[in-house]
Formats: C-alpha cells, structure tokens, sequence
C-alpha cells in the first residue's frame, strides 16, 4: 500500500541525513505555533523558518495484529532551517511525558 502511494505522489520520501536522534529542548515564539529555537548540549540554535511540518498518528512498523490504540503514534514534525542548516525535529505526543527529538541534520538542502 505505501509503495502504490509513493508511486502515485501521495507519500514522499523522509529527508535524508545524518541521523542524531537526541532529545532537545523547544522554545516558542508564541503557543500555539511553530518552535522558534532548540537547546543542543549548552547550545540554542535558532529556527530562522519553518519549511514544512505535518503530523504522524500512524502505527510505525507494528504487525496488524499487535496494533492497539494506545501504541499509535501521535508525532507533530517540522522541517526547519537554522543557521546551522536544515533540521528535521518532532514533538511527541504519544508518551505519558511529551518530547521533542531532534530526528537528523537534513543534507542536499541549503
């Protein structure tokens, strides 16, 4: 099914990069909306623009039989430019406690 989507344009492709995978904290311009900077290590790294966002309340890799509601997940994703470069970072919704992870440094992008 995902590749019939893929083929006829409904699904694109993740962004590519190198992975890092570590939790950071988000700050807020304004709530609700967008993030505006996240905190790597002793670092806060400013988000000059939002280029894309879209949310993910799939089921990740999970067997049919193994789905149940509570695994679903529940993922707001942005695609943000900062003066280091192009990062892809999501706010999960799906645990008992929310997060942000800083997913991967997003190559081929300005």
């Amino acid at each position: 099914m995902v590749a019939l989507a893929r083929a006829v344009g409904v699904v694109s492709e993740p962004p590519r990069g190198a992975f890092l995978g570590v939790e950071v904290e988000v700050t807020f311009a304004a709530k609700p909306g967008p993030p505006s900077a996240f905190v790597r290590g002793a670092e806060t790294i400013p988000i000059t623009r939002v280029l894309s966002s879209w949310t993910d309340t799939g089921w990740g890799g999970l067997p049919t039989k193994a789905r149940r509601w509570w695994l679903k997940r529940r993922r707001d994703y942005y695609l943000v430019e900062t003066p280091q470069g192009v990062f892809e970072l999501y706010h999960d919704r799906g645990e008992k406690r929310e997060r942000w992870m800083l997913v991967r440094r997003v190559e081929g992008m300005p």
